[in-house]
């Protein structure tokens, strides 16, 4: 039956099949779940029926894919198909190797065999072992192929996961060394002036007659200065079993890479002149991404094996699903083992005199957490934040989470002595077992949380908030012993759960002051420019009414550039946040503009959701991303098509303790005493935001006249 997009359908009974396949990872339809690794997969169509249409058969179909790679009889098959609609992949039943037999040596085949004990087995388990093989009669007598049956078409995959060698690691955390000017760059070549080896940077000192100034000038405050990125690519041992080392860099729209054959301790270099593809200067600060791959050679790793029809029923889908031991099947394609660190540097700078020239006691604060002295110093002041890293270090575009790599803790926890997990970035101390209690009745879970019959330390014990189990998710996908930093936490019953369909949900309770409230304690806003100031964690967040119009609504790419180019409030750095940034924030009752929705159950498939756009991508598949409603409940399965809302963020460096203070539009306005409060030198500016005078604490004025900067 075919089914058109506008309901009717038609049926056919006599149709052509065609089969394409998938040769390469990189011509399949979308990318391939991180547990499933490249194997085989093919496009099934009706010659004649649209894309658009859908055919499902009355029965099921049998496909049967020639053993080119061997694996032994009984292996089950994980078997998946991509569902264009919906725009991802979706499991299906699982398949398996057969042997295909002639038991009557009639040289017809009549039998499959999944155990190689050459007796035909009922694999339907309808007493009858030829059915199995109708239609496929004249295939060679003894061939093996993987078996799948499934009721309609579509790129239909047949994939294993995978299993590197055992001994394949990635490079782990590391930091690329920037030419970023630094203040533990103390190292001085003097001449008549002076230059910084390690930045190669040349600096200049004139005094400014009766003053106690100097105009002073940095080669690497200059137009023409390129930036160099050391890269430490291996460490003191690398695997036996690596194949390759690569190295990335990816910004202002460039992406240059370097590969190196497998050796200890290998360092290079990246120099790149602040320009983009078409030889334009890219103001300000630009960010980029440093990835380091270890390539190595993969090997299948078993779905399952069945020996009986009836073990083979009982084996739930294995699609996308990590695999057990290897089944020593090499695999088609390389695995590469990424670990990435961010990068910024401050491409262009605001020279009030000349390009490269300043005045010693004015200043220029950055983005990126840095004030540039007008001395050639360098002061770093970007607070700490609090807020737990996501873990997502690849990114997908320019501005999303992986390239900004926002938050100041990583997930930590111990298990005490007690079994209890304890988290040490929350604050919160989690119920550690094995097996989780289940419950249908919401009263019953809540009983159990409070009654806390799992420890002998009953006192506090609660059903987690919602925020507290989003929140505590490691969204890069990174390996737990703990469900509650994994995404099967969203399945775990919480404080806000609707258990509509009275399925046994599992449980762990908690302890420890709310999230929800001690996270929003020390929100503030700013009546006046619109603004919300998180002091604890130097951000300040949009608030003004677009961020809840239904008319400002945008897709998740067009969020990030929506953010990267806002001017508001009078700043011009924002971006769009990561999912624990908001998470962090959300719920609260600071934020005056937000989008509401009804109360009762949610879902992200809701009709009445008004979610906000995270920069996080779903680190899965590749084209949904996080998003998450005002009252915090988040998900990461949005497709990045859709049309949400948006709340953009910027590091508010005005939140740190300086003696030097910027006003709304990043200007060095004054330079204080942090001791005595007393204001040391004022600094003001003509209609074009030139530096016009410096008056000092004794009210004596420096003029500066001329030219704007050129």
């Amino acid at each position: 039956t075919v089914t058109s997009l506008d309901g009717s359908q038609r049926s056919l009974d006599d149709f052509l099949v065609r089969a394409t396949e998938y040769k390469l990872p990189q011509s399949m339809p979308a990318a391939l779940p991180k547990e499933s690794a490249f194997t085989y997969c093919a496009e099934l169509e009706v010659i004649g029926v649209r894309d658009d249409e859908t055919v499902i058969f009355d029965q099921p179909v049998v496909m049967y894919v020639d053993n080119f790679l061997n694996f032994n009889l009984g292996e089950i098959v994980p078997i998946g198909y991509y569902d264009r609609p919906l725009g991802e992949w979706v499991e299906s039943e699982n398949g398996i190797v057969v042997k295909l037999l002639d038991t009557d040596s009639d040289g017809l085949v009549d039998g499959l065999d999944i155990n190689n004990d050459n007796i035909a087995d009922d694999l339907n388990q309808n007493s009858s072992t030829v059915d199995e093989v109708a239609g496929i009669e004249n295939y060679p007598v003894g061939a093996s192929y993987w078996r799948g049956s499934f009721d309609h078409f579509s790129p239909r995959d047949f994939n294993w996961p995978f299993v590197p060698p055992v001994d394949a690691t990635g490079r782990g955390e590391f930091t690329a060394e920037t030419s970023n000017e630094n203040k533990e760059q103390t190292e001085l070549e003097c001449t008549g002036s002076y230059v910084k080896p390690e930045t190669q940077a040349f600096h200049e000192d004139i005094p400014i007659t009766g003053t106690n100034l100097t105009l002073h000038y940095s080669s690497q405050r200059t137009e023409g200065y390129k930036h160099k990125f050391n890269v430490q690519v291996s460490g003191d041992t690398i695997s036996p079993s690596m194949l390759e080392m690569i190295v990335k860099l990816n910004i202002g729209g460039n992406v240059f890479e370097q590969t190196f054959a497998p050796e200890v301790n290998k360092e290079t270099e990246f120099v790149w002149d602040g320009t983009d593809p078409l030889g334009n200067r890219l103001e300000d600060v630009v960010n980029g991404l440093i990835s380091i791959g270890f390539k190595y050679n993969t090997e299948y790793s078993s779905a399952g094996t069945a020996i009986t029809p009836a073990e083979f029923a009982q084996i739930e889908t294995t699609w996308a699903k990590i695999g057990a031991n290897s089944t020593g099947v090499a695999g088609r394609d390389e695995f590469i083992s990424w670990s990435s660190s961010a990068v910024s540097v401050q491409n262009t700078f605001d020279n009030q005199l000349a390009n490269g020239w300043s005045i010693s006691s004015h200043h220029l604060a950055s983005p990126i957490g840095n004030i540039y002295k007008g001395d050639g110093e360098v002061i770093n002041t970007e607070k700490t934040s609090l807020i737990l890293k996501t873990g997502i270090k690849v990114s997908q575009v320019e501005g999303d989470d992986g390239i900004y790599q926002k938050g100041g803790s990583d997930i930590d926890y111990a298990i005490s002595t007690n079994g209890t997990l304890n988290d040490k970035v929350t604050g919160l101390e989690w119920q550690y077992i094995d097996y989780p209690e289940k419950f249908i009745d919401k009263v019953d879970v809540e009983n159990y949380c409070s009654a806390a019959s799992f420890t002998s330390d009953s006192t506090g014990w609660r059903l987690p908030t919602n925020k507290e189990v989003n929140y505590t998710i490691d969204k890069s996908g990174a390996s737990h012993n703990f469900p509650m930093y994994t995404a099967d936490a969203i399945n775990y019953w919480h404080q806000d759960t609707y258990n509509v369909e009275n399925r046994l949900l599992p449980v762990i309770c908690v302890r420890g002051e709310q999230l929800d409230v001690r996270y929003v304690a020390d929100l503030l806003r700013d009546n006046v420019t619109e603004v919300v100031v998180d002091f604890e964690n130097g951000l300040m967040w949009q608030d003004d009414s677009t961020v809840s119009s239904e008319s400002v609504t945008k897709t998740w790419s067009e969020a990030i550039l929506h953010c990267e180019g806002l001017s508001h409030a009078g700043y011009p750095d924002w971006r769009l946040p990561n999912i624990n940034e908001l998470t962090y924030a959300l719920p609260n009752t600071t934020f005056v503009n937000y989008t509401t929705i009804p109360a009762g159950p949610w879902s992200p498939s809701s009709s009445t959701r008004k979610p906000y756009w995270a920069s996080s991508p779903d680190i899965q598949v590749s084209d949904k991303a996080w998003a998450i409603e005002s009252k915090g409940f988040s998900s990461d399965s949005f497709a990045k098509t859709d049309l949400y809302n948006v709340r953009c963020v910027r590091d508010n460096l005005q939140s740190t303790r300086s003696p030097y203070h910027f006003d709304i539009n990043g200007r060095h306005s004054e330079t204080v005493d942090l001791n005595s409060g007393l204001t040391l030198s004022t600094f003001g500016y003509d209609v074009e935001n030139k530096l016009r005078t410096i008056t000092d604490r004794f009210g004596d004025v420096m003029t500066i006249t001329g030219e704007p900067a050129i």
